[in-house]
């Protein structure tokens, strides 16, 4: 059941003894993905977003989130998933991060050291989307990205911050989810699918 307001979230207990413990956010996708049970959340973004990490012998079970990101490459239709992000943005020679429109969508709070989505929550059944347009100048990003690490995020025409369950991209852009390179596409669709894994965070060592 996604999250509420003021409601408690998980059941707490003894750590199952064949537990998978994953590292990245890639790693947790793929195991949850493939059906693998039960999944622990030791680090990456997630757990930073949970507020933990490392293994433990008691912990918490919660439900999680996933993205469904579909993308259109050299005519072809494919399909990933996502735990904590999906980043698209222009490919390198055209002004990566700092030229070209941006859009992160997010089931967690973190991407790395930045904090970029105060409000994110992987359990909500929703998503947060952050867009970045192409008429944002390289300074007005360099601060922006400065204030990042501490969650102080820069008022902006050309920066805008939505709750979301579907969103996409019709322009070509390199797409990142997870923290991997998918790599150039065509267009892309993310599409929220609450409640679709449960994953374990430990509690204590």
């Amino acid at each position: 059941m996604t999250i509420k307001r003021r409601e408690s979230w998980g059941t707490a207990g003894d750590v199952p003894h064949d537990i998978v413990w994953c590292d990245t956010d890639h790693e947790i996708g793929a195991a949850v993905v493939a059906g693998v049970r039960p999944v622990g959340v030791a680090a990456g973004d997630l757990a930073r977003t949970l507020g933990v990490a490392g293994r433990g012998a008691r912990g918490v079970e919660v439900g999680l989130d996933l993205i469904e990101v579909e993308f259109v490459r050299a005519g072809r239709t494919q399909t990933t998933w996502a735990v904590a992000h999906c980043v698209a943005r222009s490919s390198n020679w055209l002004g990566g991060w700092w030229r070209g429109p941006i859009v992160a969508v997010m089931n967690a709070q973190f991407v790395e050291h930045y904090d970029v989505a105060p409000r994110g929550h992987p359990n909500d059944g929703r998503m947060e989307s952050i867009s970045v347009d192409p008429s944002m100048s390289v300074r007005q990003r360099l601060t922006a990205l400065r204030r990042l690490p501490r969650g102080e995020h820069v008022p902006h025409p050309a920066i805008r911050s939505n709750s979301v369950t579907e969103t996409s991209g019709s322009t070509r852009s390199v797409l990142v989810v997870d923290g991997r390179r998918i790599g150039s596409v065509d267009s892309w669709r993310a599409r929220i699918h609450p409640d679709r894994a449960t994953v374990w965070v430990a509690t204590t060592p």
